[in-house]
């Protein structure tokens, strides 16, 4: 559930201000690059959400051209990103923008830079089909899911789940699209209805939106907010 939404991750986090202009100057070039696939709201509050946490492994569900991939890695200069990539085999006239099925094989991902991709590794298919044991099993434990990918109900639920069994046991999940009330995503709706895991979210003044989780997020909320 969402139990509070704030103007800023960085007040939120208490990130130093030295850090904070450092990251605000990487968000923005992020969300220049993106062309208004992501908000910049969204890169800040990821930023202030990656310098609380310090993820070592990221698993991120749905790639595009890797734009935030590329941001993760430039931020935490020690972390490694697995990102999962789903294109679909059917032909779809009235697709989502952003969505990879309108890119080639070798789009998806391309903007991780070279310097960075010994640390990235791209993966093509749908994350439904993944099997918790083999990733953990291949690349780890995960110390950082973030959902970007299927926005349907039952796909962010099942996101949801498979991040859960990926995480170490201090790791973060982060859901993208945590805003929006539009009939095409039901990530907001599974965040307030559905999840029992109480979250912080981004004030909702914006199309986007970015919601978290951790033990010390869920500690502080009930903190705060005496849940």
């Amino acid at each position: 559930m969402i139990i509070d939404r704030v103007k800023s991750f960085f007040d939120w986090f208490e990130i130093s201000p030295e850090r904070r202009h450092t990251l605000e100057l990487i968000a923005e070039e992020a969300a220049l690059i993106s062309e208004g696939m992501t908000h910049l709201k969204d890169y800040l509050a990821l930023a202030a959400l990656l310098e609380f946490s310090k993820p070592k492994q990221i698993f991120e569900i749905g790639t595009y051209k890797g734009v935030t991939s590329d941001f993760f890695l430039q931020i935490l200069p020690e972390c490694r990103v697995t990102s999962i990539a789903y294109i679909s085999p059917k032909r779809e006239f009235f697709k989502k923008k952003f969505n990879n099925s309108e890119l080639t094989f070798e789009e998806i991902g391309s903007f991780v830079v070279k310097e960075r991709r010994d640390r990235f590794v791209q993966l093509v298919g749908n994350s439904h089909d993944l099997i918790a044991s083999e990733i953990k099993r291949k690349f780890g434990e995960m110390d950082m899911v973030f959902i970007d990918g299927d926005h349907s109900l039952k796909g962010v639920k099942e996101d949801t789940e498979l991040a859960i069994e990926l995480l170490s046991e201090n790791g973060t999940i982060g859901w993208h699209d945590a805003n929006p009330k539009d009939q095409y995503c039901h990530v907001r709706k599974y965040l307030e209805n559905q999840l029992e895991k109480p979250t912080l979210a981004t004030y909702d003044d914006y199309i986007g939106g970015i919601a978290c989780w951790n033990q010390k997020i869920e500690e502080k909320l009930k903190t705060l907010t005496h849940v």
